[in-house]
């Protein structure tokens, strides 16, 4: 991503100096951080204390940041055992955190565009398959995944990665527990 690109969205060469050199310090993706950016900043909020606070609240919001991180401390994810992992790749710390509090972030999000979900103490494995095959001759995908979403659960694709590589097959999050 370039400093061009970055400026049409609104981020200001001081807050480039700053704010994103110590996103990608802690190994978040470009795209990431251009997709939290918030759409409503531009240069004159630049000087504004109140501007740039709220800016950063919003960023450790979207991130899943504690927010003291982003006011001079270090970046500390604050979910950072909140995820399984299907083949993570990575054995670092920092990364494993950032994923499992990126992960909460989307999944909270997640969780409040779904429906309420059923009560799962009258779910039979059995019915459940019933229910797949009721309009499709075989157990699918698409089958499971309009099942999971009908029972609460959501399950999504991600086209943008918060590290520079995938580093992980899928993962699991639980929020509201």
């Amino acid at each position: 991503m370039s400093v061009t690109l970055r400026n049409s969205r609104g981020f200001s060469s001081s807050d480039m100096d700053r704010i994103v050199p110590e996103l990608k310090q802690a190994g978040l993706s470009n795209d990431v951080i251009e997709a939290a950016w918030p759409l409503w900043w531009h240069d004159e909020l630049a000087s504004d204390p109140a501007g740039h606070a709220e800016l950063r609240f919003t960023l450790a919001r979207r991130l899943g940041l504690s927010p003291k991180a982003l006011l001079g401390e270090r970046v500390e994810f604050i979910w950072p055992d909140e995820a399984c992992f299907k083949y993570l790749s990575t054995e670092n710390a920092l990364q494993r955190a950032l994923l499992a509090s990126f992960g909460r972030v989307i999944g909270r999000l997640l969780v409040e565009a779904t429906p309420q979900s059923v009560s799962w103490d009258a779910v039979d494995a059995l019915d459940l398959r019933q229910a797949v095959l009721a309009d499709r001759p075989c157990v699918d995908l698409h089958g499971l995944l309009s099942i999971c979403w009908a029972m609460g659960i959501p399950v999504i694709h991600l086209g943008i990665f918060p590290l520079s590589k995938k580093a992980m097959h899928a993962m699991v999050v639980r929020v509201g527990h």
